[in-house]
């Protein structure tokens, strides 16, 4: 079965079957381990109602310690690469967002609909990113 379709059922009452199984496939490699890490993001930004359970699956699964995959050269130590892609890749979408935001100096009762609706769907998104950060302790980058 696939990524999708386990977050697709993962729920606070299910969580710790299905945390199980996608750990399972996360062991498959790295590239299920960027997958897993791009879809959990996704969906945490999308379902804000299972935020927490998306924050929680992150806690986990950085830190298992069967999820390294690549050796850091330089310190000759193993990072679990679910953590080091998923907060990059946040930081990345952050980035990115900042970076194409519209500077404006109107309050939010002075945007029309439009601009509203974009505001907050970047409030959003930081907000829900930050929930999913907090869970990893900061790594040297």
């Amino acid at each position: 079965m696939s990524i999708r379709f386990h977050l697709n059922i993962l729920t606070p009452e299910n969580y710790e079957i299905v945390k199980l199984e996608l750990l399972a496939i996360a062991k498959e490699g790295l590239q299920a381990v960027e997958k897993l890490s791009d879809l959990i993001i996704e969906k945490a930004w999308n379902e804000v109602k299972y935020a927490k359970v998306y924050a929680r699956l992150c806690d986990f699964l950085g830190k298992e310690n069967s999820l390294f995959f690549q050796k850091n050269s330089k310190e000759q130590q193993k990072r679990n690469d679910f953590k080091v892609y998923t907060l990059r890749k946040i930081q990345h979408s952050f980035d990115c967002e900042s970076a194409v935001a519209p500077k404006t100096s109107k309050s939010l009762s002075e945007m029309d609909q439009e601009e509203k609706v974009l505001f907050l769907s970047k409030k959003k998104k930081l907000m829900i990113g930050s929930k999913i950060t907090h869970c990893f302790p900061r790594l040297p980058f």
